[in-house]
């Protein structure tokens, strides 16, 4: 035990000098037009269009919110689905390209298939009071120069609070409108925040459990509702790890959003590292994951 906690420590030190080449999964800034996790999206524009023409399409189910503009001038979108003539009871909240490099083309898709009226269970899920609320590019500027950080070179996964810790954050835009957005709608709905979910790359499948910056882990029952999460995912890759950040990665990253989401709301959160060049490939299986997801901890 004394030597790992030593060995976190000391990557835990590597990595605040952003010595980032000795991990691929934790990479810092790249050169523009390079791309983290093997997978190049769509314009911005193109990406905020399509969510607009779903506005349009599902007028009764989507509701495209201008969160505000980051630092350098871009417009930040969240989108709520949900059934709109229906009181709100659960909510389950999605973000991707958190590190701009790190563009999964999954939780854009995610928004796709929770649309797509052949998922019975996500339409059951709407009746039942159910809402997603996906920022589906977090990072802005990090996704069009292709960069982990975003315009002020501040990674913005090291940029929440830490309810447990009592470190305050929140310096950046993106982080303080997204919180202000997820806490709008639960303070206008009383919705119960059932579970947040952060897409990033690449440690070849793996579901990291809060908390992050310690080698701590939860206690019972919440971690079993964690594992829980983990055992659905293991349902559809026979290979996932599931586990705190400490026993995966070995290194112990302060200021992230699941540690700052299960701190404060006492939600199940996760980030899930993708595999490289291939998650792209797996929608189905995620659009699976979150079929259980759903079933499991959004019942009545």
């Amino acid at each position: 035990m004394k030597l790992k906690t030593s060995l976190i420590s000391i990557l835990t030190f590597m990595l605040s000098l952003s010595t980032y080449a000795f991990f691929p999964w934790a990479q810092g800034p790249m050169k523009e037009g390079k791309s983290n996790s093997g997978v190049v999206g769509a314009s911005y524009k193109s990406v905020v269009d399509i969510l607009t023409k779903l506005e349009k399409k599902y007028p009764e189910l989507v509701t495209l919110d201008n969160l505000g503009q980051t630092a350098d001038r871009q417009n930040m979108y969240g989108v709520i689905l949900r059934r709109k003539n229906i009181p709100t009871k659960k909510m389950i909240y999605i973000s991707g390209a958190t590190h701009g490099d790190e563009y999964l083309n999954i939780a854009d898709r995610l928004i796709n298939a929770f649309l797509d009226d052949t998922n019975e269970e996500f339409y059951s899920f709407y009746e039942r009071g159910g809402a997603f609320m996906v920022i589906p590019i977090f990072n802005p500027y990090g996704y069009t120069k292709r960069v982990r950080y975003n315009s002020a070179s501040k990674d913005l996964n090291r940029d929440y609070s830490n309810p447990l810790t009592g470190v305050n954050r929140f310096t950046q835009k993106e982080t303080q409108m997204s919180v202000q957005w997820i806490d709008q709608f639960l303070s206008k709905t009383s919705a119960q925040f059932v579970l947040s979910m952060d897409y990033h790359c690449c440690f070849n499948g793996a579901l990291l459990q809060p908390w992050s910056h310690t080698e701590t882990p939860i206690a019972p029952p919440d971690r079993l509702k964690q594992d829980m999460l983990g055992d659905l995912l293991k349902k559809q890759f026979d290979d996932a790890l599931y586990g705190p950040v400490t026993d995966i990665l070995w290194y112990a990253p302060d200021g992230t959003s699941m540690d700052y989401f299960y701190g404060k709301y006492g939600t199940i959160a996760g980030v899930y590292e993708a595999r490289y060049g291939v998650e792209a490939s797996y929608i189905n299986k995620h659009v699976a994951w979150f079929k259980d997801i759903v079933g499991e901890f959004a019942k009545e």
